[in-house]
């Protein structure tokens, strides 16, 4: 039986597949994260909630790779969109994400450390079961990631010039860094909860489970495949 570990930083963001999916809670990872158990069609999944950013997703997603072996990390949430050309909850599938509040000024400090890499990019099979129905509000490209909430629209502006993400979250880029260094396919899937601007907390908070439902909605072919 292939095994799938989905991830969410949020209780709100992994809600929809814990109530749908006959769960039972599980200490598998013990202080690493909340996690329940449950069998969806050819697939035995892990649902676990991480906690916010970039330590935390890296921390559970290690201790998930270590203690439940999947065959492939999933991680779902909200995001902030940076593209102006995104909706509130469409949905956006990483083909690979980046961490935007890394500077070394050029002096690659980081390229120079393995397992680091300047993109980590998504699985493309994970990708393709994903995206295979033709959903126009399904959109793959890059995801960006940082500890910070963003809620300026220049801060925005300046995040899209500089890393060329679609989006902006708290957690895919970290998830990506941990899969790349174990060698494990992932891949994100965020909808849009607000525009990264102003406004962004308001709309957060009226749109983050709806969002989180409409990424729990669009993974379901990777449980049957």
């Amino acid at each position: 039986m292939k095994k799938i570990a989905v991830i969410g930083a949020l209780e709100a963001e992994i809600k929809h597949l814990a109530e749908e999916f006959r769960t039972e809670e599980t200490d598998l990872l013990g202080s690493f994260g909340k996690a329940c158990v449950a069998n969806a069609g050819a697939a035995q999944v892990l649902i676990v909630c991480c906690g916010v950013g970039k330590v935390n997703a890296a921390m559970t997603v290690s201790a998930v790779i270590e203690r439940f072996s999947p065959d492939c990390v999933v991680n779902i949430g909200a995001a902030g969109a940076l593209a102006e050309s995104l909706r509130p909850l469409d949905v956006v599938v990483s083909s690979e994400a980046v961490y935007h509040d890394y500077r070394d000024s050029g002096a690659g400090f980081l390229m120079a450390g393995p397992p680091f890499a300047e993109v980590f990019k998504a699985d493309e099979g994970l990708v393709r079961m994903i995206t295979g129905g033709g959903n126009p509000n399904i959109i793959t490209g890059r995801i960006a990631t940082g500890d910070a909430f963003i809620e300026d629209k220049e801060e925005a502006r300046e995040i899209r010039r500089c890393t060329g993400a679609l989006c902006v979250d708290m957690e895919s880029a970290a998830v990506g860094h941990v899969c790349h260094a174990c060698g494990v396919p992932f891949v994100c899937v965020r909808s849009v909860s607000d525009s990264a601007d102003e406004n962004a907390k308001i709309s957060f908070g009226q749109l983050v489970e709806k969002a989180a439902e409409q990424a729990a909605e669009v993974i379901r072919n990777i449980f049957s495949e």
